[in-house]
Formats: C-alpha cells, sequence, structure tokens
C-alpha cells in the first residue's frame, strides 16, 4: 500500500482513468423511456456522485505526490481572468445559435438543450433535486479541474516532453511542442463533436497558463473558475449539453 501511495505515474493517472472508466456507466445503463424509475432514465444522477466520490478519495490518497506550487497572487490572478476568457469563449458559439439560430455543429454552433445532466427528471423531489445540483457542481469545479489538469498538464505534457526519462523529472509548464500539442489534442479527443473548437482554444488558454505560471494550481484554478461559470450559465439557460 506504501509503495502505491507514492507511485507518480499511478497518483497522476489514476483518478482519470477511474473516472473515465465510471463513466460509461451512463451509455450501459440509460433508457429512454419514461416509465421507467429515474435511476435508469437518467443514471448520471448517480453515476455522477459515485464519480466524484471515488475520484475525490483516490485524489486525497495520492496528494502527497501532487505539487501545485507557486500559488502566488499572481498566478491565482491570472488562472481567475484566463478561467473566464475561456468561459466566454467556451459558450459563445452555442449562445449565438441560441439567440440567432446560427447552425453550424463543428464549430459549436448548436443547441445545447439535449442531451445532457438535465435536473428537472427530480424536480418531484425537492431534496434529490437539489442533492443532485449541489454533487454535479462539486464534480465539474473542484473533482473535473483537479483530475483533468494533473493527467493532461501534470503527466501527459511533461511525459511527451521527456520519452526516455521520468516524466516527473521534467519541470511543471517548461515549453516543449510535442508535450503542449499532444496535452491539447487528448483534452480534445475527450469531448463532443460541438465542443471541439472550444476544446483546441481552451487547451491554448490553459497552456498559457501553465507557460506563464508554471503552476499547476493556477491551472486547476482557471479550470475550475470556467467550470463554475459554466455551471451557473447551464442553470440559467437550461443548455443541458453542455455538462
Amino acid at each position: 500500500m506504501n509503495r502505491w501511495r507514492h507511485h507518480a505515474l499511478a497518483a497522476y493517472v489514476g483518478p482519470y482513468v477511474v473516472f473515465m472508466v465510471l463513466l460509461q456507466l451512463v451509455a450501459w445503463v440509460k433508457v429512454e423511456n419514461p416509465l421507467l424509475p429515474w435511476w435508469q432514465q437518467g443514471p448520471e444522477h448517480w453515476v455522477y456522485p459515485l464519480q466524484t466520490v471515488l475520484s475525490l478519495g483516490l485524489i486525497a490518497f495520492w496528494w502527497r505526490n501532487y505539487d501545485f506550487r507557486p500559488l502566488t497572487k499572481s498566478t491565482i490572478w491570472t488562472g481567475v481572468w484566463v478561467g473566464v476568457v475561456g468561459l466566454i469563449l467556451w459558450v459563445l458559439p452555442a449562445e449565438l445559435n441560441r439567440r440567432y439560430g446560427w447552425e453550424c455543429e463543428w464549430l459549436g454552433m448548436t443547441s445545447r438543450a439535449k442531451p445532457g445532466f438535465d435536473p428537472t427528471i427530480l424536480e418531484g423531489n425537492a431534496g434529490a433535486y437539489w442533492a443532485s445540483i449541489f454533487m454535479r457542481f462539486v464534480r465539474l469545479t473542484v473533482a473535473v479541474p483537479i483530475l483533468e489538469e494533473l493527467v493532461m498538464r501534470g503527466f501527459l505534457w511533461r511525459y511527451l516532453s521527456n520519452l526516455d526519462g521520468n516524466f516527473t523529472d521534467v519541470p511543471f509548464g517548461k515549453w516543449h511542442r510535442v508535450g503542449v500539442t499532444g496535452s491539447i489534442l487528448a483534452f480534445t479527443v475527450g469531448h463532443h463533436v460541438p465542443d471541439l473548437l472550444g476544446c483546441v482554444i481552451y487547451g491554448i488558454l490553459i497552456s498559457f497558463v501553465a507557460l506563464r505560471t508554471k503552476s499547476l494550481g493556477a491551472c486547476v484554478i482557471c479550470h475550475a473558475v470556467t467550470n463554475l461559470l459554466l455551471g451557473c450559465y447551464v442553470m440559467e439557460t437550461a443548455q443541458w449539453g453542455f455538462w
């Protein structure tokens, strides 16, 4: 157990792998039938909390392997303002579709009303409704930013920058063309077609944060700010397909 606790590769990649494996449960269990119970109609309402708890548990288990520094006023504010810009650019194409009907899926100009995490399926039970939304925001603003930044910028970027050695030997945020490009492409591949352009742009923005601040923590903050604002946008507009 102690050996695994200090295993750098497992620490950076493990939480993400568990998260993605559990994500497949949604597709396996989900059945589009309004006569079925909620846990079959909307399995994301129990799978997502399970993902969140398990992935955060693994992050806590491996916490000593991570270095989020430097976290200064400057690096934090860089993460915050880039996170705000990232959110604006991410939702802009869909907002153009929503307001003006501009349609182009590859550019993200398409409706996000469905499919997605739609909490209205639980409106008949106020407790379950708000508990589901709360856990969705914890997943969105805590679990996802940490585990994605660990694997994309913390591991993959550095691994591709030093194929002949240990990725932990590469300082965080060190420029390497293959490392930067690979992390952006991997981040993009994990999303749906309407998000592809947004992923590329956001990958460039968060790579800028990594290069400028040399701080994994700043990248996590950037990601968390974007996701928090995205969650607020989704709740306001009912564009459930964004999450």
